[in-house]
């Protein structure tokens, strides 16, 4: 079942007890955005090449910047609706032709990689059309350093922070399957019920709603970790030879 965020809200404040007064709404806004974070986090980890995007992000998640001739560094901190970048994935530049073609991912601080990290990290700067990249923190570096322009001559594969919620949502969603929209009010809830429980029932209370989320997710790593069912091994026959 899918939830709008008016409704995350009530069920907040149903189990945990709350209300608008006790648990205010500027909280609970704080608290579903970290549970958002946090469930991006185990999904990210958790998926194989089917990657994982927030459903509510406009855009896919793959961005494009122009290639500057002479220009080594590249950084990435947003996309183009402003959401974080979370981490590149995969690097393609177009050639003089326009082709759009892989370039291999070297890390410059280890120099004994091959030549290409010795010609990067140089400064000679030399010109050429770039055939691998570096990634330190947000920004890319090319070798070679791109000898033409090229609008759009980059193409990079992201991921990125999930569209959080505000104080003025009513029917927003959360941007990931139905089926687990139940997680952005157990954990808060949770949490205020564990942080307040005194008597037993309480305790009971919290204990059960924690097995749920830890049952949860547990789904939520299985789910993403075999969502690519049309990548399934498919089962041969042993050939046998028969003289």
């Amino acid at each position: 079942m899918s939830l709008n965020f008016t409704q995350i809200i009530a069920k907040i404040d149903r189990e945990a007890g709350t209300s608008i007064n006790s648990y205010p709404l500027a909280d609970k806004v704080v608290d579903v955005n970290s549970v958002l974070s946090a469930f991006l986090f185990r999904a990210i980890s958790a998926s194989g090449t089917w990657q994982i995007d927030y459903t509510n992000h406009e855009y896919f998640p793959i961005i494009y910047t122009n290639l500057v001739l002479g220009r080594r560094d590249y950084t990435f901190l947003t996309d183009e609706e402003g959401i974080m970048i979370l981490d590149i994935h995969k690097v393609m530049r177009a050639n003089a032709d326009g082709i759009y073609e892989e370039i291999s991912p070297v890390d410059q601080q280890n120099i004994n990689v091959d030549g290409r990290v010795a010609q990067m990290t140089d400064e000679r700067d030399v010109q050429g059309v770039p055939e691998c990249y570096d990634k330190t923190g947000n920004t890319i570096f090319l070798d070679p350093v791109p000898s033409y322009n090229y609008t759009e001559g980059l193409k990079v594969f992201i991921s990125r922070e999930g569209s959080e919620f505000t104080v003025s949502d009513t029917t927003k969603k959360p941007g990931v399957p139905g089926l687990f929209h139940d997680y952005f009010w157990m954990v808060p809830a949770y949490e205020r019920l564990s942080s307040k429980a005194k008597t037993n029932a309480q305790i009971a209370k919290a204990d059960r709603l924690l097995a749920r989320i830890t049952k949860m997710e547990a789904n939520i790593d299985k789910h993403f970790r075999s969502r690519e069912r049309d990548k399934r091994n498919v089962i041969t026959g042993r050939r046998q030879n028969y003289i």
